[in-house]
């Protein structure tokens, strides 16, 4: 329900990496196995994500050089960290010590990023200090009321004229909506609650001198990776890793169709 604590639930996550380290398959078979399946660490939804951010930001500003970009809800901060590599200077910003953590260890600590343990309801920067707000996978997990208070908080922060992108789940995509049911009733959804949306015209109309340019879908090869989910039963552990190895080469070799609808909804977003 909405009456969750997302903090509570994302740290207990982010902990989980922490504790379970870079594990690398010990036996031949596994090792071969994890080369084979490169494709699904390769053509990921993050490097769909940080290619749609880089050409946002590109519409908007010209170049990432210089602009200051903050993302509320980092958890990892593996997308903002690459646009830091591109010249940008990043703000991860998490309530969770254990996201902040995890993208310590991801290369370029230090090289145009900064590290912020504070809430995304309570941003600790003066007002219009950013060029850029965006995060992905963080106000599906909020009640509405929330939802307007963290993107009042956002457009505070924001520069006037600044772009704001914000990424959630999209309501009526059916593979990620049945495959998270069905992780919910074999109990091994990680996630807390999460509810997808069809748009955030509602909640935007809320806050003043928010505007939204455009939505749109796009992730449709990625969204049957949740397919998997109906493959987690001790039983069937041989034809998961049978379905995960062909969905990652499928994704790979068709990955332009991630273009189209699927399981993401991008906002983007100006303050005037």
């Amino acid at each position: 329900s909405p009456n969750e604590k997302p903090d509570k639930t994302f740290d207990v996550l982010w902990s989980k990496f922490l504790d379970s380290g870079k594990i690398q398959p010990k036996t031949l078979k596994g090792r071969l196995y994890y080369a084979l399946n490169f494709p699904s660490r390769i053509f990921s939804k993050q490097r769909l994500l940080t290619k749609m951010l880089e050409n946002e930001i590109a519409a908007v500003h010209g170049q990432l050089v210089g602009l200051k970009i903050l993302e509320p809800g980092s958890g990892t901060g593996v997308i903002s960290t690459h646009l830091s590599y591109r010249g940008a200077e990043v703000y991860l910003l998490d309530i969770s010590e254990n996201a902040l953590k995890l993208s310590k260890k991801i290369p370029g600590y230090g090289n145009n990023r900064k590290l912020i343990h504070a809430s995304m309801f309570e941003i600790p920067f003066a007002n219009e200090t950013f060029d850029v707000v965006w995060n992905e996978g963080v106000l599906e997990h909020f009640s509405e009321e929330q939802q307007v208070a963290a993107l009042r908080e956002y457009s505070r922060v924001l520069k006037s004229s600044g772009l704001m992108v914000l990424v959630v789940p999209k309501e009526g995509s059916p593979f990620y909506q049945a495959g998270a049911k069905r992780a919910r009733e074999a109990g091994i959804w990680h996630y807390g609650y999460e509810k997808p949306m069809s748009t955030l015209k509602n909640m935007v109309t809320q806050v003043e001198g928010l505007k939204i340019l455009k939505e749109y879908s796009c992730g449709f090869l990625l969204e049957t990776q949740f397919l998997s989910y109906f493959f987690t039963a001790a039983s069937l552990r041989r034809l998961k890793q049978i379905y995960d190895l062909l969905n990652g080469w499928i994704n790979m070799i068709l990955w332009p169709l991630n273009k189209l609808p699927g399981s993401l909804l991008v906002s983007v977003l100006s303050k005037e």
